[in-house]
């Protein structure tokens, strides 16, 4: 056998080596990828203060109460719905009804936490208010005819009210004073 024999039967061989390989099929072109579902925003929520806690409003209307007695931890989560900004934690431990953790936000609103549980809240600004629109900035005329069981009376920390499971200052004494803070729950307030 020649040298161009011997090169011409090795063609052959791997030629016929070739043919019983299977083919490669072509690929099958991509579906085209289904558009992606837009991102269902998260529904705004709202608080309201409520002697008992405070009660979490969903744009529907329904409502979840954050009652007193709830661990921290969850209260602290579910807060995060509603104020995406972190709160400021501290700690006083001078408090009349004993050590009482403090997480504050920008907008006014502070929850005390007993042994790592939500106890009470304050708010000293405006903008929260409780489900018949009761909140800092309301007028003593305003309170009393949304709540006529409210009582008035000067105390040591200045004109002081309570009405049912909640306790509040006004900046003065007549008609017109303004809401200057409002409380529920443990407080820890130095009178």
């Amino acid at each position: 056998m020649t040298h161009a024999h011997l090169i011409l039967a090795a063609a052959l061989t791997l030629a016929l080596a070739a043919c019983d390989k299977p083919a490669a099929t072509p690929a099958a072109p991509a579906e085209p990828a289904a558009p992606a579902a837009p991102a269902t925003p998260a529904m705004p929520l709202k608080l309201a203060l409520t002697g008992d806690g405070l009660t979490v409003v969903a744009e529907t209307g329904s409502t979840q109460l954050l009652a007193f007695s709830r661990d921290k931890v969850q209260t602290l989560v579910t807060m995060t719905r509603v104020e995406p900004a972190p709160g400021v934690e501290s700690v006083n431990s001078e408090c009349g009804a004993g050590p009482l953790t403090f997480v504050a936000w920008p907008g006014g609103l502070t929850l005390l936490f007993q042994e790592d549980r939500f106890a009470g809240w304050t708010v000293d600004k405006p903008g929260l208010t409780t489900m018949d629109g009761i909140g800092v900035g309301s007028t003593r005329a305003e309170l009393l005819a949304a709540r006529p069981g409210a009582t008035v009376e000067e105390s040591t920390l200045g004109t002081e009210f309570a009405v049912a499971d909640m306790g509040g200052l006004f900046d003065g004494k007549g008609p017109d004073a303004k809401i200057d803070t409002l409380w529920a729950g443990v407080t820890c307030m130095f009178r």
